[in-house]
Formats: structure tokens, C-alpha cells, sequence
């Protein structure tokens, strides 16, 4: 299982509204039904910086991630939240728990 990271500043002071919008708009839901390969996700916000959210999502595969970024769904969930995006600070996939 895989696990990337997604690390979004909201435009100033939009924290908890951008993760309203976030949630009524079924982002992970959306992407549960509609994407081969995601498992789950969840949303968290800094607690240093109410403006900085965290997405984090399990998949099956890297190449589940990487097929997210050109999913009609990602991009239909883009035209919808993706104007109280400032930033992209990190977007990353990382690979299974290392065993050692």
C-alpha cells in the first residue's frame, strides 16, 4: 500500500471554509467511487497555520496515484475548490511501511 501526501495553502484566512467546501464537495468519496486504485483519504488541517491543509490518501499502487492527476474527476474537483488554492507546497507518493 502507498500513501501520498498533499500539503495545500488555502488563500489567507480561508482554512476552514476551503475544508468545508472540501467536504461538502465528497472529494474523497468521489475519488473512493471513482478512482481505480484509491483506497482512502483524510483531511487534516496545520495546527500551527489554520491556511495550510493536509490531504492524506492511501492507494494501492503509485501508479493509482499518479493516474489521480489526470483523472476527469480530479479535474472536476479542481474547477470546483481549486480557486481557494493559493499554493501546492507538497505533493508526493510514498511507498509501502518499510519492514527493515
Amino acid at each position: 500500500m502507498f500513501q501520498s501526501l498533499l500539503v495545500v495553502r488555502v488563500l489567507p484566512g480561508q482554512g476552514p471554509a476551503a475544508m468545508k467546501t472540501f467536504l461538502d464537495r465528497g472529494v474523497l468519496s468521489e475519488c473512493a467511487d471513482a478512482i481505480p486504485g484509491f483506497i482512502d483519504g483524510e483531511l487534516r488541517a496545520s495546527v500551527e497555520d489554520p491556511d495550510r491543509v493536509c490531504v492524506l490518501a492511501r492507494w494501492r499502487d503509485a501508479e493509482s496515484y499518479h493516474a489521480w492527476g489526470t483523472h476527469p474527476a480530479r479535474a472536476a474537483q479542481l474547477a470546483d475548490i481549486g480557486h481557494l488554492v493559493a499554493e501546492i507546497e507538497l505533493a508526493e507518493v510514498f511507498g509501502p511501511v518499510f519492514q527493515g
